[in-house]
């Protein structure tokens, strides 16, 4: 590595490292306190000038807080002047981020990455290797919904950043939008500017869970838990004793005579007369 590769890596070390330190505390949040996701993989499809298109892979794991490792694979391919031409870019580093001082959702995302640049045409090979400093600045907008629609508006990030390579300086400015499909995934849109405009379209998979911010006490919605149900509890009955009483034994009563009647006379007499009759009979 050259003296400058050294100092640039010296110099983007000893910035990380004492970013907290009394001055940097002023500038930077002591707490990354985002819904940045700092841990994922992603699959972009590249769109270069002069009709270059490819596919890049890029990865990002959190390995500290507010440190995380960093990698980058491109491949290009295209026909000039009937020839193929194909290009790769392998790229590994660090990034270093935090929270600034007065901007809610807000991170400033410092990396440094070392690059190798391989191309190939009619049998010729050409390569490059040489070291990437760069600034972004990262705004989450709290996973808002767009219309109707389940996608939210989860990110957007502009930055810049400078290439050296034997003999040679690149500024790259770019700016990107994130917008979430679901808790794992999301859809990412770039642009970057050099000497010309590239684009890329990719997916982003998440590692872990997402940092989600949540919502001030008093945004935040009220839930009220259903009540319990009330379930009455038993009442007792005192039992009912039933005490038995002395036996009933029914008191006889007298019968009275039957009255004995005489019987009617064929005649039509009445006993008295009957008897009368009877009576003046027996002295005849």
């Amino acid at each position: 590595m050259k003296a400058w590769q050294t100092l640039a890596v010296a110099t983007v070390s000893v910035f990380g490292v004492n970013a907290h330190a009394a001055g940097g505390q002023k500038f930077m949040g002591p707490e990354h306190d985002s819904a940045a996701q700092y841990s994922y993989v992603e699959a972009n499809l590249l769109i270069h000038p002069d009709d270059y298109k490819g596919i890049g892979l890029r990865g990002s794991y959190e390995i500290r807080p507010h440190v995380a490792l960093m990698g980058r694979y491109d491949r290009l391919g295209a026909d000039v002047a009937n020839a193929d031409v194909t290009s790769t870019l392998i790229s590994v580093g660090g990034r270093y981020f935090s929270g600034i001082v007065g901007f809610d959702n807000t991170d400033v995302d410092l990396s440094a990455r070392l690059t190798r640049a391989e191309a190939k045409a009619s049998g010729l090979a050409f390569s490059d290797t040489g070291f990437v400093l760069g600034g972004q600045l990262r705004h989450m907008l709290g996973n808002k919904a767009i219309g109707g629609s389940v996608l939210t508006a989860e990110e957007v990030f502009a930055g810049v950043s400078i290439g050296f390579s034997d003999g040679d300086t690149s500024v790259v400015a770019l700016a990107g939008v994130v917008v979430a499909i679901n808790d794992q995934f999301s859809a990412k849109a770039e642009i970057a500017l050099d000497d010309g405009t590239r684009f890329s379209l990719g997916v982003r998979m998440a590692l872990g869970k997402k940092q989600i911010n949540p919502e001030p006490p008093a945004k935040a919605a009220l839930i009220l838990a259903p009540a319990p149900a009330v379930v009455p509890e038993p009442v007792m009955l005192p039992e009912l004793v039933i005490v038995p009483g002395p036996a009933f034994v029914p008191t006889p009563q007298p019968m009275e005579p039957p009255q004995v009647r005489a019987a009617a006379s064929p005649y039509g007499l009445s006993a008295d007369e009957l008897a009368e009759f009877e009576g003046i009979a027996g002295k005849s």
